[in-house]
C-alpha cells in the first residue's frame, strides 16, 4: 500500500495542473475574440497562436487565426501563416 501512496498525490496534482492549463487556454481565446472584434487582427492572430502552441489540435482556434489572417489582409503571406 506504500506503493501507492505517490500516485494518490500525484493524480490530483496532474489533474489540476490541467484545469489551471485549460483555463489559461480559454482566457486566451476570449481575450483573441475581443481584439478581433475591435479589429486588432494582428493581437487576435498571436493570441491564437499562443492558443495552438499549447493546442495544436484546436481546429477552431485554426479557423479563427485563418479568419483573423483574411481579415488583417496577409493571407497571402506564408511566413506568418
Amino acid at each position: 500500500m506504500k506503493q501507492g501512496r505517490p500516485l494518490n498525490i500525484a493524480l490530483p496534482l496532474l489533474l489540476i495542473a490541467t484545469v489551471f492549463g485549460a483555463e489559461e487556454i480559454q482566457d486566451k481565446i476570449k481575450q483573441a475574440e475581443r481584439a478581433f472584434a475591435e479589429g486588432r487582427f494582428d493581437q487576435a492572430i498571436n493570441l491564437y497562436s499562443e492558443v495552438l502552441a499549447a493546442e495544436p489540435k484546436n481546429s477552431s482556434a485554426y479557423s479563427a487565426r485563418a479568419t483573423a489572417y483574411v481579415q488583417e489582409g496577409t493571407m497571402n503571406t506564408p511566413s506568418k501563416i
